[in-house]
């Protein structure tokens, strides 16, 4: 999904056939497509998970993947029992549940059937008019971590549109777009960047990505440090 090809897929990937000159035999079978999730389904579904979730429990995970409690507690993650890993809402422009991705403890990640992508947006007020643009949760929680404001979407493509809604509804102005350290994630800043109707610039963290930069001991003074010799692109709002 990270890697480019001519064809691009529908939720923000890329799609990558079979070569057809190579002889296989695949048996495929072809099950129909999950009924879509309803918002509220999707919003009962975590709302249990979120009961039986302890604290204890979300803090050993914060320990694990080194970034703040607190900041996984706004992105409402919470255990999900049943499919053995950890759940974070997907929300759209209008900050509605509109998905679930699973992270287990391998670090596997899949999407709950019949949910949508949509961006990971921490529960509390930004501080000021700046939003951080990170590749999935975990990143956008050490970007909090930092005191930052940040959102987060599933992966290095898509959303784009819905970034510009709900920037415009959040009464944000500026954009600090964050891309992984590989060729993939700077095309999918670049991309973004094209399409963001607000002031915006792309932060390179000096690691992997900004999870990496947190477990590292980097701090918000460091990341101001690599901010000051950014160029911002002012091709759309300025105000």
């Amino acid at each position: 999904m990270r890697i480019e090809s001519p064809q691009t897929a529908r939720n923000g990937g890329w799609i990558h056939k079979p070569d057809a000159r190579r002889p296989t035999t695949v048996r495929i079978s072809v099950d129909s497509p999950p009924p879509a999730l309803n918002p509220a389904d999707i919003e009962r579904r975590w709302q249990g998970w979120n009961e039986k979730t302890s604290p204890d429990a979300r803090s050993r995970f914060a320990g694990n993947l080194g970034v703040d409690e607190i900041a996984l507690g706004v992105l409402g993650a919470v255990w999900a029992g049943e499919h053995h890993a950890w759940a974070f809402p997907m929300r759209n422009e209008d900050n509605r549940m509109i998905g679930i991705r699973f992270r287990n403890h391998t670090g596997a990640k899949w999407a709950l059937r019949g949910s949508h992508n949509g961006l990971f947006i921490p529960q509390r007020p930004p501080a000021d008019r700046t939003v951080y643009i990170c590749e999935g949760p975990t990143d956008t929680a050490a970007a909090l971590m930092l005191g930052l404001y940040a959102v987060g979407r599933p992966c290095c493509l898509g959303q784009e549109e819905m970034i510009n809604l709900f920037m415009r509804r959040a009464g944000l102005k500026r954009a600090v777009i964050v891309a992984d350290a590989d060729e993939p994630g700077l095309q999918g800043a670049d991309r973004l960047q094209d399409l963001i109707r607000f002031s915006s610039c792309i932060l390179i963290p000096m690691t992997k990505d900004l999870r990496e930069f947190v477990r590292i001991g980097m701090d918000a003074t460091m990341l101001n440090a690599l901010m000051s010799g950014l160029k911002w692109s002012r091709r759309w709002n300025e105000s």
